[in-house]
């Protein structure tokens, strides 16, 4: 699995990642979440796109299978 760090920075005030997730749906591959800033009260809603990126083979050790 792949990730990445997304920081959640607040358009109204600036404030960075101290975001509450008041609701968040997800249909087929498009989650929405709805964010609060607690510092200024701003609300405001995030769409995420998920994609599936492939897959890796491993063997019982956790270690990848090279054909």
């Amino acid at each position: 699995m792949k990730t990445n760090v997304i920081k959640t920075i607040c358009p109204n005030c600036g404030e960075t990642d101290n975001d509450e997730i008041i609701t968040y749906t997800l249909i087929d591959s498009i989650m929405t979440t709805t964010n609060k800033c607690p510092k200024c009260g701003h609300i405001w809603t995030n769409h995420y796109g998920l994609y599936y990126l492939g897959y890796d083979n491993f063997d019982l050790d956790g270690l990848p299978i090279r054909y």
